[in-house]
């Protein structure tokens, strides 16, 4: 084994020439007597190319034009359950701004749905999404919540005379989507209409954007923006951004062929109330599409008289078909 190890050839060749040369080996004859701070790695500071702005950040100057912004939001909660499937409530909502007024709203629902085994295989027809859908609640709420704001987004579109379209989520999302209910078809047909998709999060599960949302606040100016993703094939590009001086960073998602980030900042701006840098339609869209307790109980009602059903207790029932593992007293 030692002489093994002391044949091993371990040294690490700094200045190595490749060829051909690594794209990221390269851009030292910049060095050439060049001041450098070596770190000991007992410090991480920040880097000091990003502490004097360097060309991350993009500042945005000028006048929007007017334009017809529409925000969309939805939530789904699930009523109850029987031997035979699970009974949800969703709701879906849309305000439309200009010239920073409301100029209307809309709130649909709660729409009721009862996924049994034969609803679900429909559902989620042609995907193979019925077992997953039955068994995560949390999964079947997301589903019927994008089926709903699909289903609304395209009957805007499709009235026309609409500039923006503000989604309140990404516009790359990890979830299946029926074709008839897809972000492809939305954006096809909104492309068609002259309608610009803008999707807006308030935080993100990708940690390559929280890095860049904390050097974006520290920017003294508004609107700036920095791109951190190249569109996808389908021209969707990832930016983060920051609409008022003080407000919060969010990431953007955006359909280059529809418009240009700094068109669409701009219109925001001037179009869409913004309150603490975030657009009011969508905090809107939010509280008016809300299901609270209240709503649940009368949908419960509703169900009971309409419907003939029985309520059940909660607890004896559930006992009876998950039984607890352990002794009983």
């Amino acid at each position: 084994m030692h002489l093994l190890l002391g044949n091993l050839n371990n040294q690490i060749k700094l200045m190595a020439v490749l060829d051909p040369p690594l794209p990221f080996n390269a851009g030292l004859e910049e060095l050439v007597k060049a001041e450098v701070i070596f770190l000991r790695g007992e410090q991480e500071p920040e880097p000091l190319f990003a502490a004097q702005g360097g060309p991350l950040f993009r500042r945005v100057s000028g006048e929007g034009r007017g334009a017809r912004v529409a925000a969309v939001d939805s939530s789904c909660r699930r009523i109850g359950e029987t031997l035979r499937g699970t009974i949800y409530a969703t709701r879906v909502a849309c305000v439309l701004c200009r010239e920073k007024k409301v100029l209307g709203h809309m709130r649909l629902g709660p729409f009721l749905s009862y996924l049994t085994d034969d609803m679900l295989a429909r559902l989620a027809r042609p995907l193979p999404l019925q077992d997953l859908l039955a068994v995560d609640p949390g999964f079947a709420e997301r589903f019927l919540r994008r089926m709903a704001e699909r289903w609304l987004q395209r009957q805007l579109v499709l009235e026309g005379e609409l500039d923006y379209l503000l989604i309140d989520g990404p516009l790359t999302f990890p979830l299946p989507e029926p074709p008839p209910y897809g972000l492809r078809a939305l954006l096809d047909e909104a492309r068609k209409r002259g309608t610009a998709l803008l999707g807006l999060s308030k935080t993100t599960r990708l940690r390559a954007l929280m890095k860049a949302l904390s050097y974006l606040g520290r920017a003294e100016d508004a609107p700036c923006y920095m791109k951190v993703r190249e569109p996808d094939a389908g021209a969707i590009a990832t930016y983060v951004v920051r609409l008022t001086k003080g407000g919060e960073c969010f990431r953007l998602d955006l359909d280059e062929r529809a418009c240009t980030i700094e068109g669409a900042l701009l219109d925001l701006r001037r179009n869409d109330a913004l309150t603490a840098g975030y657009p009011e339609g969508l905090r809107l869209a939010h509280h008016l599409c809300v299901i609270g307790d209240v709503d649940m109980a009368s949908v419960a009602s509703y169900i009971m008289a309409k419907l003939g059903a029985q309520q059940v207790s909660f607890l004896p029932r559930r006992r009876l078909l998950l039984p607890v593992p352990g002794p009983r007293a």
